[in-house]
């Protein structure tokens, strides 16, 4: 064998020896919602390279939400709008909670997976995943379709955007239509271990904020 050879079949080697996604066992699944409801929970773990793909299939104009909570600190989740070569969010510089409007209807892509560090030392991350799909947004800004489920979602949104807290710490309740028209939505959101509440009201036909107001 002579020296050219040689060095051939030592880089051959080499590639086949390295880590990476190719030996990974990615697995892609459809995340399905329960007749009437708006959200999924998915649990789930990844391993080395491994890469868990989630699939969401969503119109223009609604908001998603997605509350990702993995037991490795290493571990995040990227999402990718449909036929998009690069992530829209990146969870290792954003953190593990997106809430965003889409541009365009199709399926779109979680991806879930280690960084490089922990994947080759081929440690294990456990998560769990929500997914929460709100109707179309009227205004560019939080709306709902006019149900109460979709206006207490819109009211989460506009007070996660206003008192910058997690979604996972708001809750809201829908009061009810008031004698002119409008709709009521409170709510509760715990800042820095207080709880603040405050309300939402929406127009009549419930498709638009068009109050919030925080309780002091």
């Amino acid at each position: 064998m002579n020296r050219t050879t040689t060095i051939a079949a030592a880089l051959t080697f080499a590639l086949l020896s390295m880590p990476g996604t190719a030996s990974a066992k990615d697995r892609t699944e459809v995340v399905r919602f329960k007749a009437g409801a708006s959200s999924a929970t998915v649990s789930g773990r990844v391993k080395g390279y491994d890469v868990a793909r989630y699939v969401l299939d969503a119109s223009a104009g609604q908001m998603v939400h997605i509350l990702f909570n993995p037991n490795h600190g290493a571990c995040y989740f990227n999402f990718s709008r449909p036929g998009a070569d690069s992530a829209d969010f990146i969870g290792e510089v954003s953190g593990n909670e997106l809430s965003i409007r889409l541009r365009q209807s199709g399926k779109h892509r979680a991806e879930v997976y280690l960084m490089r560090s922990a994947a080759r030392r081929g440690e294990t991350c456990k998560y769990s995943i929500s997914f929460e799909i709100t109707g179309k947004v009227a205004d560019g800004s939080a709306g709902s379709s006019g149900s109460p489920a979709d206006m207490m979602a819109a009211c989460r949104i506009r007070a996660h955007e206003i008192l910058r807290t997690k979604l996972g710490n708001i809750e809201t309740k829908y009061e009810g239509q008031r004698t002119d028209g409008t709709h009521a939505v409170n709510g509760m959101a715990m800042i820095n271990g207080i709880d603040e509440t405050f309300q939402c009201s929406f127009n009549a036909s419930g498709h638009k904020i068009v109050h919030f107001i925080v309780n002091h």
